[in-house]
């Protein structure tokens, strides 16, 4: 026993060694990009809404310019906005990494591509707009085919669209301009009294939209376009400014209508207020009845004609140096001191309109009914 005992070898273990400390893990190293840019404003692609701005086709644009384009609003102040500070076209101070389009930093040649993509699309959404104005135009029910004045179909059509009831009117070109003139210099005598430009046919005044259309289109009918017109066009077609800015002339055109009317009671009035007022500076005596006699039966006579023009001249510079006291009296005394030659001449005046009454009495009660008025 002892012999196998002997015989069988006894394997000894093997010393164990002591396990080698655990290095520390190393940590994990970020894999930067290539550039990193230290300024400007960083882009996100998680859109949960996107606006109807861009009407074009998909492709049209790089996938990068569609994604930002699909967040742009239609309000024009909104989208300036939003490209000053998402987009700035100038690279701020600082900027770091090249000049290309990428998704999320900002580069300058993005903002670039985003002005050129923004223009494509507003003339695409401009083209559209003017097609689908052409097709309501259209569609729109004629309410004359003859125009107002000259009971023809118009020559040089300028159509008036009327939105409200769907509906567009025909007029000549010549007729509207006369019309939108006259309503401008409205006078009642001396009194400028200007109206807004209307429609002829249905007494409507013009909204700011047909006027733009009506100076348009008699522009392009090759109708020359009055003064009066012009001014309110420069007015922005308020009609307030117009009557503020462009007072005198519509004053001056007032007195120029009136004293062509010799037959108006507004001319007979200024011309016996006037008369009087010079024979009052001389102190001299005053023959209303002889004077309204002549104004009334004879305004073609040499001697009133010469008083009408002096009248004229008169109202004329209040209304030119109404802010210049100065100019004023100095234009006043010029036409008072021609009176004077008027004055003793006026012989002629008193003559005729004696003569006048001893041939014809009945004018006489004309006369008193027209100073008692």
């Amino acid at each position: 026993m002892s012999q196998v005992l002997m015989a069988v070898k006894v394997k000894k273990r093997k010393p164990t060694k002591p396990k080698p400390k655990s290095k520390p893990k190393p940590t994990p190293t970020l894999h930067l990009p290539l550039y990193t840019p230290s300024k400007g404003p960083q882009h996100y692609h998680f859109w949960l809404n996107k606006t109807t701005f861009n009407l074009l086709p998909p492709g049209t644009f790089h996938r990068i310019i569609e994604s930002h384009l699909t967040q742009f609003p239609t309000n024009l102040t909104k989208r300036h906005n939003y490209l000053v500070a998402e987009f700035p076209l100038k690279a701020p101070i600082g900027f770091q990494g090249p000049d290309v389009i990428d998704w999320t930093p900002f580069s300058p040649a993005k903002s670039t591509a985003i002005r050129k993509a923004l223009g494509k699309i507003m003339r695409a959404r401009f083209l559209f707009r003017k097609l689908l104005h052409h097709m309501r135009v259209d569609r729109l029910k004629v309410a004359n085919t003859e125009d107002i004045v000259t009971m023809e179909p118009p020559k040089k059509c300028v159509e008036l669209v009327d939105w409200q009831s769907k509906q567009k009117y025909l007029f000549e070109a010549a007729t509207l301009m006369k019309d939108i003139s006259c309503r401008l210099m409205t006078h009642d005598g001396f009194f400028e009294d200007p109206q807004a430009p209307r429609n002829p046919f249905t007494n409507i005044p013009f909204t700011q939209a047909q006027a733009i259309s009506v100076w348009n289109s008699i522009s392009q009918a090759g109708i020359p376009v009055s003064v009066a017109f012009t001014a309110y066009r420069h007015s922005r077609y308020y009609m307030p400014r117009f009557a503020l800015v462009h007072s005198t002339f519509i004053k001056l055109h007032a007195l120029k209508q009136t004293m062509k009317l010799t037959t108006t009671y507004s001319y007979r009035e200024r011309m016996l207020d006037f008369i009087s007022f010079c024979y009052e500076e001389e102190d001299l005596d005053f023959n209303m009845a002889a004077f309204t006699y002549c104004i009334y039966n004879y305004p073609n006579h040499r001697q009133i004609q010469s008083w009408s023009a002096l009248c004229y001249k008169f109202y004329e510079a209040e209304i030119l140096y109404s802010a210049d006291p100065d100019s004023l009296k100095k234009a006043k005394d010029y036409i008072l001191d021609s009176s004077i030659h008027l004055i003793n001449s006026d012989s002629c005046v008193i003559n005729l309109s004696s003569v006048s009454k001893e041939i014809i009495p009945e004018t006489s009660v004309i006369i008193d009914v027209f100073l008692l008025s």
